[in-house]
């Protein structure tokens, strides 16, 4: 799978250079058809290539375990019930997740970018094997969380909370996108410039304060899922660490600045924008801030770090020529596409740890 993902991965990024050549009818149905290469390619995968696949197997052939209750969302018990009645093959599940996780990113690239290829090519980089391949529950949460950037933009709270309320149910963790609702999207004053910026030296300094903190179970709902969490890292079991200092990270926070100092040359080609930085600052300083609990750190950051599928394409607009900041987006896609085939087992660039 892995080489199949790069295939697709080169294919797309040739289509970048073509799409202007080609007519809306064309690229709409090379759009759609590299979205439905993207949900058979993840709903019929095999089983034990990615890192959940054989627990989510488990799961869905004993959903009626009471070993499951609390373990995933009542919305996997529910269709695992659902789909058991007409197959035990878990790729009808996959195959769902697949297809929801895809489509609505797909709807949510067409409604925010004026490129058809370049945000498929940014997703294929990382999302894509993180919430298609191993987080499914997830990937539908953040499309439909991606879906909810257009009515925010908008003013439209009460439809974004109803995308974000459909979000819980496939993954309970989408109540942290609650207070995204309240953003505005005006554009960056030097005031929201200036707390942007700040966000990440302020991280570190949190992030040094709060190292040896022990949790207390007092956090509801999930205080001892927590507290689990951070003795399983302390002990050295758990499979999840925090570098607050990694190449990939130390990118990421380049990327950050960059589109915050050319936020003037964004804002009139992106109107989200101010919505997407604002939540990529969020994402940062909670990987860096909360590192002290890894799992929490990587989970609460990845989920909002989504934005990135529709913020680094925005890089080219900084460029001119366009081909050259569109060559700069791929190269950064490729670096970030070394760390998403790791979770399939595979080094492409370099040994990730």
């Amino acid at each position: 799978m892995p080489y199949i993902i790069l295939i697709l991965f080169i294919l797309t990024s040739t289509l970048c250079f073509l799409e202007h050549r080609l007519s809306k009818k064309y690229n709409i149905t090379i759009y759609i058809t590299l979205g439905v290469i993207l949900i058979i390619l993840a709903g019929l995968r095999e089983v034990g290539i990615d890192p959940d696949s054989d627990n989510y197997e488990a799961a869905y052939r004993n959903y009626y375990s009471s070993n499951m209750l609390g373990s995933v969302d009542y919305s996997f018990l529910l269709l695992s019930n659902l789909f058991n009645l007409f197959t035990t093959d878990v790729h009808a599940l996959f195959l769902f997740y697949a297809l929801f996780g895809v489509a609505f990113k797909f709807m949510a690239f067409r409604q925010h970018s004026s490129y058809y290829f370049l945000p498929i090519v940014v997703y294929l980089s990382f999302y894509y094997e993180l919430h298609e391949l191993t987080q499914i529950r997830t990937g539908i949460m953040s499309g439909l969380f991606l879906l909810a950037i257009k009515p925010i933009t908008e003013g439209k709270r009460f439809k974004a909370f109803l995308l974000i309320l459909a979000g819980s149910f496939f993954h309970i963790s989408a109540i942290i996108l609650l207070p995204f609702l309240f953003l505005k999207s005006k554009p960056l004053n030097m005031k929201w410039k200036i707390l942007l910026i700040a966000l990440i030296p302020t991280a570190y300094v949190i992030s040094t304060l709060l190292t040896n903190t022990t949790l207390t179970s007092s956090i509801p709902y999930i205080g001892d899922k927590l507290i689990l969490y951070q003795k399983a890292e302390q002990m050295g079991t758990a499979s999840v660490s925090v570098n607050i200092v990694s190449p990939l990270l130390m990118l990421s926070i380049f990327i950050y600045y960059y589109l915050i100092i050319f936020s003037k040359a964004i804002e009139h080609k992106l109107n989200c924008y101010p919505i997407l930085i604002k939540i990529l600052g969020v994402a940062l300083f909670s990987y860096i801030a909360l590192s002290f609990l890894p799992v929490l750190a990587e989970r609460v950051c990845y989920l909002l770090r989504i934005v990135i599928v529709l913020l680094f394409p925005a890089i080219s607009y900084t460029i001119r020529p366009r081909w050259i900041g569109m060559i700069i987006v791929m190269l950064i896609s490729i670096i970030f596409m070394n760390y998403g085939l790791r979770l399939l087992d595979f080094v492409f660039l370099w040994e990730v740890s």
